[in-house]
């Protein structure tokens, strides 16, 4: 089952599954609309992704598409044509290889295949995140997505791809040219605290409401005490090549063997 929404956020059937994906998307290609809302798929209809991040050189990789038809403006949906074309020949590893070797720009990209029991991930630039759940795994953005549900943790680097399933785990690398299997160091997160959503429906509008009083907050403490950091912060700022933003909102959720509520401005879930 596919649902794609534009909108306010409401509230999202649950249904029992072994695997789901669920993503807000941020419309950096395309308007919002339901066409370019997330999950996207191939021409088939058997494989279904979502992604956080741009692919830069995606309209040279549509154009070597020749005979597909696309129906939204996304760059994602490249993704999933592009994984259509390379499944014909290759099996699921030559064709994430091929793709970190083309695809410029940054990227978190979780995949399902019809008939296939596994999740797949890749990740490059974009954060991505694995959840590890008494009763499955939980793939996200931000490790607050899934703080809620377990304290153990896997951090993806730069580069590597995962297949999981609901007997575990693989991680490759994707380092000379090649994928090499890599093992993977399990984090214990130690949470200092969990924030509530107090009188408000959920934590999206909460950030948004908050958004004055925190620009306050901040323009304050540059008179204050938090001034030399805050003047070491622009400095480290003006000199970045690559600025990373981090904050609590859990913008994408992809889970195997559980559920969850998932819903927002342009929402959607396989």
């Amino acid at each position: 089952m596919m649902e794609k929404e534009v909108g306010e956020i409401k509230p999202v059937k649950e249904n029992r599954c072994s695997m789901a994906l669920a993503h807000c998307r941020w419309a950096t290609h395309g308007g919002v609309t339901r066409e370019n809302a997330h999950p996207h798929t191939d021409c088939t209809g058997n494989i279904f992704l979502v992604h956080n991040g741009i692919i830069s050189n995606y309209q040279e990789l549509k154009n070597k598409l020749v005979g597909h038809k696309f129906t939204s403006e996304t760059d994602t949906e490249v993704i999933a044509h592009f994984f259509e074309e390379s499944l014909k020949t290759n099996d699921i590893k030559s064709s994430v290889l091929e793709f970190f070797r083309i695809a410029q720009g940054e990227f978190a990209i979780v995949m399902m295949l019809k008939g296939d029991k596994n999740l797949y991930a890749l990740k490059r630039g974009s954060p991505l995140s694995l959840g590890l759940l008494d009763d499955g795994n939980v793939l996200a953005s931000d490790i607050y997505a899934f703080s809620d549900k377990t304290e153990k943790a896997i951090f993806f680097n730069e580069d590597e791809f995962a297949i999981m399933n609901k007997d575990g785990y693989e991680f490759y690398k994707f380092l000379d040219n090649m994928l090499k299997p890599v093992s993977k160091e399990i984090t214990v997160v130690k949470w200092s605290g969990t924030e509530e959503k107090n009188h408000f429906d959920h934590y999206m509008i909460k950030e948004i409401n908050e958004e004055p009083e925190v620009a306050e907050r901040l323009i304050n403490s540059l008179r204050t005490e938090q001034k030399p950091g805050l003047e070491k912060l622009k400095e480290l700022i003006q000199g970045a090549k690559r600025i990373v933003f981090v904050a609590s909102t859990a913008r994408g959720l992809f889970s195997q063997q559980g559920r969850r509520r998932s819903a927002c401005r342009n929402s959607q879930r396989v």
